[in-house]
């Protein structure tokens, strides 16, 4: 055990050209979490997951596993974050399963290296964890918008890397592959892994996320246990809307009402 968070964030500010889009963020996420990344739109929640893969520019530190993102090259970088960006074109008509094996090139031994028998485990497990595995041989320019979500979310977990990090990966799902998706979340933060993940519905981040971190105009609002951070006032504040909170077996409920004159 060395003691060192999965990921130690202390961000000064993220720059687009010579513009700072967001400002000082600090935390540190610990394997075993899965952390809800909340706010409105233009919050700054992808700007803030790009920045942590290293996509953007930043003033500040990202360390993952005690090693600064900047410094890993790009199979080193891949063995340590998976990232599913918001965005699901596939420009060419490759095969579900192929594109889902994309995700052990890191790990391969050389470009275009034949399967190993660990690879196409891995393949295997997580197409069926994302209810794909009957949609291998079908073109992933087919596929339904939900179905090409699934499988670009299969290939991120077929990588199998400590942090996941995935921008609104329950969009477009319907509400059973949202409830199995993130029951698969936890079950890879239970092996010790983790994952940060933005998201809108707030419901599914109350009662599915063991954290939450809430943004607002590219700053943190609040950070901490679900039922810590999604307060009315905070929400209304926040969202500028009203919303009716309640504890059930199992976690919060979260209903959001009607919009209110706060924000």
């Amino acid at each position: 055990m060395t003691g060192l968070p999965l990921l130690e964030v202390a961000l000064q500010r993220v720059l687009r050209g010579t513009r700072s889009v967001l400002g000082q963020i600090a935390c540190r996420i610990e394997p075993g979490e899965v952390v809800g990344l909340l706010g409105p739109n233009g919050a700054g929640k992808s700007t803030f997951l790009r920045s942590l893969c290293g996509l953007l520019p930043f003033e500040g530190k990202v360390l993952v596993q005690g090693k600064t993102i900047n410094s890993l090259r790009g199979r080193e970088r891949a063995g340590l974050i998976a990232y599913v960006p918001q965005e699901h074109d596939v420009a060419w008509p490759i095969s579900a399963a192929d594109l889902v094996a994309l995700g052990r090139d890191a790990r391969r031994t050389s470009r275009g290296a034949k399967l190993s028998s660990e690879d196409q485990r891995a393949v295997v497990q997580a197409m069926e964890r994302m209810d794909v595995a009957r949609l291998a041989s079908r073109p992933v320019d087919t596929l339904s918008g939900g179905e090409k979500a699934r499988v670009l979310i299969a290939r991120a977990l077929a990588q199998e890397t400590p942090l996941l990090l995935a921008d609104e990966p329950a969009a477009g799902l319907d509400p059973l592959h949202q409830v199995n998706l993130m029951k698969t979340f936890r079950s890879l933060a239970d092996d010790g892994r983790a994952v940060v993940l933005s998201m809108h519905d707030l419901g599914l981040a109350a009662r599915r996320c063991t954290r939450l971190i809430l943004l607002n105009k590219g700053e943190v609002v609040a950070d901490g246990l679900p039922e810590v951070v999604l307060r009315p006032d905070v929400i209304a504040q926040v969202y500028g809307v009203s919303a009716h909170i309640a504890t059930v077996e199992g976690g919060l409920v979260v209903q959001v009402l009607e919009p209110t004159s706060t924000r």
